[in-house]
């Protein structure tokens, strides 16, 4: 009995092993696993913004996997890279492996995965994430899609809205947004400040009038 529940214990744990991906091969696996997906998608919702978010996506341009455009489609778990909250109303990078590991979302300066750069600390540049954009930028993801769709006897497609994109959180948008708002009030006080001065100035001026 002993053995067989030893047994059933390391079987247990083989199988919970092969649901997730190895820790550190998040790149390999998406170039190589015909489910993993990696595209770019406008955040619809964000149900908990931060750390492992629930998050409605709308893609606009597939890189590899079997995404739709324009449907919105629900990731649990979604992880920003870099540490940063995930944000309604802009685009960021998804890659997805399976329901049983997380969305990894990435902040990128541009829609070419060829030119673009992931937005990043940069010493995660040595680790996997830099093997992603080093990926990204070499074709190889491209080429794997290509290779995916005629090995599964699957048309070539247009992989990109042909509608205008929606901007991207580069890590400076958001900001950048900011500041205009930030600008109109400081403006405001200025005006505000000056018009209480000119009252002042006048109920001064009134009440130190010689007597006649």
């Amino acid at each position: 009995m002993k053995k067989m529940g030893w047994l059933v214990l390391i079987v247990a744990v083989l199988l919970g092993c092969s649901l997730s991906v190895s820790a550190g091969s998040v790149p390999e696996d998406i170039l190589h696993y015909d489910g993993a997906q990696l595209f770019f998608a406008e955040v619809v919702d964000c149900r908990s913004e931060g750390v492992d978010a629930q998050v409605e996506l709308r893609p606009v341009k597939v890189v590899k996997g079997e995404v739709p455009l324009d449907t919105v489609l629900t990731y649990e778990e979604a992880i920003g890279v870099g540490d940063f909250a995930i944000q309604k109303g802009v685009a960021y990078l998804f890659a997805y492996y399976d329901e049983n590991n997380p969305t990894y979302v990435f902040r990128t300066t541009g829609y070419d995965p060829s030119s673009l750069s992931l937005v990043m600390p940069e010493e995660f540049r040595d680790n996997m994430w830099g093997r992603l954009e080093a990926y990204l930028r070499d074709g190889s993801y491209t080429a794997a899609e290509v290779e995916r769709r005629q090995r599964l006897g699957l048309p070539q497609r247009d992989m990109t809205n042909s509608d205008a994109l929606p901007p991207l959180d580069t890590g400076e948008s958001l900001s950048g947004r900011v500041w205009p708002f930030a600008i109109a009030g400081i403006i405001a006080l200025l005006a505000s400040g000056c018009l209480c001065a000119g009252v002042w100035l006048r109920r001064k001026k009134a009440g130190t009038h010689p007597r006649t």
